[in-house]
């Protein structure tokens, strides 16, 4: 009987540390967008899916190729041997997509870019694709591909890869989003696809 005593007290004293340990240290929960936000801007230039964050405060902008970055200008020349800059188009919403002729995700994502420049391109929105010609056998090899693709967007030709250099490319496609300000809002890796365009392209200034 005392041994039976000894235990239930021993079970009550248990039980009352538990209940003080639960009570004076509650457990904690880190909301979802809190603990995944960091994650997805740090991973959304890996991600073929635009994924889009443009509720957050910019910092001071400076020239570089990150998101709230002002986008690097530069000159390249298209198929006339006419020169196009970035910054010709100041004040329009500009999708800067970087493009190979035989690359199979640029093939993929092309009618959607031709549709999304044929939609916009008389709402203040650019499409101006680079060819990345130092990875090309030739740029005949590009031409040839944009005029089987009817691509009717304006293509600049980086023979000296001088801009795929300045912005870092690693891989094909690689989209970046420029706003009306000449900042980058979102960098895409991997073929884009309209309806995410669209909405990117909705909420940028």
């Amino acid at each position: 009987m005392k041994v039976q005593k000894l235990w239930l007290i021993v079970g009550l004293l248990l039980g009352l540390s538990l209940l003080l340990t639960v009570t004076l240290n509650p457990p904690t929960f880190t909301s979802q967008k809190e603990s995944t936000t960091s994650n997805e801007l740090a991973g959304s230039e890996k991600m073929d899916t635009p994924v889009v964050h443009l509720d957050e405060e910019s910092p001071e902008q400076t020239v570089g190729i990150n998101r709230w970055n002002k986008a690097p200008d530069f000159t390249l020349t298209d198929e006339q041997g006419r020169e196009i800059s970035l910054s010709q188009f100041a004040g329009k919403k500009v999708l800067l997509n970087f493009w190979a002729s035989w690359c199979p995700p640029c093939k993929k994502e092309m009618p959607d870019l031709i549709r999304i420049y044929e939609k916009n391109k008389d709402q203040n929105v650019v499409v101006l694709g680079v060819n990345v010609t130092t990875e090309e056998k030739s740029i005949d090899d590009a031409i040839l591909y944009m005029k089987e693709a009817g691509i009717s967007f304006p293509v600049v030709y980086d023979v000296e890869g001088e801009v795929t250099e300045l912005y870092r490319i690693q891989g094909y496609p690689t989209s970046y989003f420029i706003d009306t300000n000449g900042v980058i809002q979102q960098k895409v890796l991997g073929a884009i696809v309209y309806d995410d365009v669209e909405t990117i392209l909705r909420d940028m200034n």
